[in-house]
Parts: C-alpha cells; structure tokens; sequence
C-alpha cells in the first residue's frame, strides 16, 4: 500500500493542466483500475517500482505539462518492463501501459478536485492564502528577498491548484464520488 501512496502522492504533487482526454470516467472503469493496483500489491515482486517515477523540478524546468507529460510516459514505461504487470493490466480491460497512465492521471485529477471542493475550493484556499500573504508582510524576521520568494511560490502553488482542478469534467468527478471509499482506502487520505 505505501507504494501506491507514494506513487499517488508524486501524482498529485505534478497534475495540472491535462489535455482533453477522450473518455469520461466511468465506476466500472476506476473499479477495473483499482483491481489492476491490488493484483499489484499482492505480487511477491517488487514491480512496478515506484521509485522510477520520482521526479524533481530541475529535472524539468518547472514546465507543469511536460512533468505530467513525463509522468504519465515514465508510468507506462515502467508497468511495461514487467510482463506480470502487462498481463494484469490486461486481464482488467487495459491494452497497454499508456492507456492505464492515462487512466491514473484521470482519476488523481479528479479525486484532487474533489479533495479540493470538500476544503472549500479555491476560494476558500484563496482567503487562506491572503492571510498568509498579511502574516509574511508583517513578519520582521523576514528580508524583503525572502519575502518576495515566498510571495512568488505561494502564487505559484494557488496556480497550480487552479490548474489542476480547472477542467476535470463533471462525470469524472461523479464516476471518483461513486468509488471514493476504496479510493481514499487506497490512497490513504481518510
């Protein structure tokens, strides 16, 4: 299980902006998708290998898309090297590596933006963040430089999340609302 937190966590962190994807989340899907994700945990083998998709900023140069780019190409490689992996994901309905990646991402955005809306949504974060914003300009143990740096990655984080929950379609959130328990069992948020 620490293994799909991991995975989910490296997830959430990079998910933004995604290009249109072609279908709609279904409950039948995110179920298929699941038993793909418990056959994993029950392996004897250490496969996939979770730590194949870390990622660091650097490595990227910060462009949001192209890291989910990466990510989801780094997924797919990764449950490909493994013939084990490639027949479960089979047997689930999933042709290949990059189908299921997709699927994932699909399902990490819209569970993100549920997550999001039940803590009030941007403009909740929003408020939150104005308030951080008056406690960092009134904090005198603080230069200006790292004021202005941290001004700069609180904007960036609210982008981000803007982003990410920006355009994740109705019917997928309904498809994650419909199986949030074993989600949330699975990435362990409850």
């Amino acid at each position: 299980m620490q293994k799909v937190t991991i995975i989910f966590l490296t997830l959430l962190s990079v998910l933004c902006s995604t290009p249109a994807l072609a279908k709609d989340l279904s409950p039948a899907v995110i179920d298929r998708w699941i038993a793909t994700l418990t056959a994993f945990e029950n392996q004897e083998a250490d496969w996939p290998n979770s730590g194949a998709l870390d990622m660091n900023d650097g490595e990227l140069g910060g462009d949001i898309l192209a890291m989910q780019q990466q990510l989801q190409a780094r997924l797919a490689e990764e449950v490909e090297r493994y013939p084990e992996a490639m027949a479960i994901l089979r047997q689930n309905g999933f042709s290949s590596g990059e189908a299921w990646a997709a699927t994932y991402l699909q399902i990490g955005r819209a569970f993100g933006a549920l997550q999001m809306e039940e803590q009030g949504g941007i403009g909740e974060l929003d408020q939150e963040m104005r308030q951080a914003l008056a406690q960092l300009d009134s904090n005198p143990h603080l230069s200006e430089a790292q004021k202005a740096q941290i001004r700069q990655q609180m904007g960036a984080a609210t982008q981000t999340l803007e982003t990410f929950t920006h355009g994740v379609s109705a019917a997928d959130k309904a498809a994650v609302r419909a199986r949030l328990k074993p989600l949330q069992t699975l990435f362990d948020t409850e």
